[in-house]
């Protein structure tokens, strides 16, 4: 599952970062880690941005770049 599907209020833990080289290192320099827990905060409708809480931080991403983070939902 990637990180666009988690529902608003739910946890999932990062399990690999996928994509160009230079999204990728974004990604992984804001946090998006393996094996870090991330909780979707809010989701604006039609694909808009969403919201996460990573590491006690607020950050939103484009649906797109979601699509690049695989996690597996947790219970954190």
């Amino acid at each position: 599952m990637t990180l666009d599907k988690l529902s608003p209020g739910k946890t999932g833990q990062i399990v690999a970062v996928n994509g160009l080289t230079f999204l990728r290192k974004r990604l992984l320099d804001l946090g998006f880690t393996p094996g870090g827990y991330v909780r979707v905060r809010k989701a604006a409708p039609f694909g808009g941005p969403i919201q996460f809480c990573l590491r006690g931080c607020e950050i939103a991403l484009r649906s797109s770049e979601a699509r690049m983070v695989a996690v597996k939902e947790a219970w954190k």
